[in-house]
């Protein structure tokens, strides 16, 4: 395009441009002209934003003048903080401080992320904290738009009832909550889990630890009058090996509930090998499982074909610390099996060195959309 056409393209076709590019890109576009600094000041450009503190990306802290002056428009808010930058955790603290702050609630969604490396001086309870505060913050504000998605899945500090119950108490018309954070330890009870989703009856995507749920808690995720679950994701590591499985019951029931459900399993290397199949009982709606545990997983995957076989859609495993490790000889037919048994599988990724004819027969029992099976190094497939 010669420079002139630039020029006759219409205001809402920039404001779109203006949302794909970074801030400071986005500042450079606004010096082009008087009506690109006006698109540039438009409230509904601000209706979404990223904080992105790192000082790799914004040395001087930019985006704390965005909050200070826009902060009245944001509705999707998420916050990006390097961990091992001091000043990034203080200026993250500014914008919720900032968010605090402004008079009415509009925001819908709000994510937190930690990037970078966690040094052994970081003070997590200091962000947790001020999230709190900016949770609660609603009870003194005038509400426009309700907070409907919150996700906590990269903000790796311990979390706690405290946050739970607010949720709870102010913002019950949440749809998807993921407290499925990167720490493999939390301060959440299963009594205050109950109490969410009794108090949040529309939420239809709820991603957390195994040891946060139990029966009860999906006999509550089954009643009359709440919104069907459209996913569930449950993440089983260590603290899992004191509790009592969910059983096939309360599995079913929650399934004729919700019957077009998605349902994540995902199991941490700190997870005991012998739990796994406790875990997958008969009747679970599994259609994502992540093996995630250094073991050969043969008679897990046996069992997962039996058990998951019309439900199943995806399965990963990783069976060894080191990926070019040959797989022992039972593998090879629990492979077989489950691709034989489940017959809505479309991904199947097994990290490890399998014998050629293996992998030739999945393909040809099971068209898969994606797949990581390889043979020996430098035959990959």
């Amino acid at each position: 395009m010669d420079g002139s056409n630039w020029f006759g393209i219409p205001d809402h076709i920039v404001l779109q441009i203006f949302s794909y590019v970074s801030q400071n890109d986005r500042y450079s576009l606004s010096l082009v002209c008087k009506d690109w600094s006006a698109i540039f000041h438009d409230s509904h450009l601000w209706s979404r934003f990223i904080f992105k503190f790192d000082t790799s990306y914004d040395k001087d802290g930019r985006a704390i003048t965005c909050v200070e002056r826009y902060g009245q428009e944001l509705k999707d808010v998420e916050i990006d903080v390097n961990q091992a930058e001091p000043i990034s955790l203080k200026r993250a603290l500014s914008v919720l401080d900032n968010l605090i702050g402004v008079k009415n609630w509009k925001v819908i969604k709000f994510k937190f992320v930690f990037t970078g490396w966690n040094p052994p001086l970081f003070n997590g309870r200091l962000i947790l904290n001020k999230v709190k505060d900016f949770l609660s913050s609603i009870k003194d504000k005038e509400c426009i738009f309700n907070l409907e998605v919150i996700d906590l899945a990269k903000l790796g500090i311990v979390l706690d009832n405290g946050l739970l119950k607010i949720l709870a108490d102010y913002h019950k018309r949440l749809k998807v909550v993921n407290i499925q954070n990167r720490c493999l330890v939390d301060n959440i009870t299963e009594d205050c889990v109950m109490n969410l989703l009794k108090s949040c009856v529309y939420i239809e995507e709820f991603y957390a630890f195994y040891h946060h749920v139990d029966d009860e808690v999906l006999e509550i995720l089954s009643e009359d009058g709440r919104t069907k679950i459209r996913k569930l994701s449950f993440m089983c590591n260590r603290s899992d090996k004191y509790k009592s499985m969910i059983s096939s019951e309360a599995w079913e029931s929650l399934k004729k509930f919700s019957p077009h459900m998605e349902l994540e399993m995902k199991f941490h290397s700190t997870m005991p090998l012998y739990m796994v199949n406790q875990i997958l009982c008969p009747e679970i709606p599994a259609t994502f499982i992540d093996l995630h545990i250094y073991a050969w997983v043969h008679e897990q995957i046996h069992h997962i074909a039996k058990n998951c076989n019309k439900t199943l859609k995806y399965l990963s495993c990783h069976t060894d610390l080191d990926p070019d490790s040959t797989a022992n000889v039972e593998l090879s037919p629990a492979l077989l099996d489950l691709s034989v048994q489940c017959e809505n599988l479309e991904e199947l990724h097994c990290h490890c060195n399998l014998p050629e004819s293996t992998i030739k027969s999945i393909k040809a029992i099971r068209s898969l959309k994606s797949s990581t099976l390889y043979m020996n190094l430098g035959q990959g497939n």
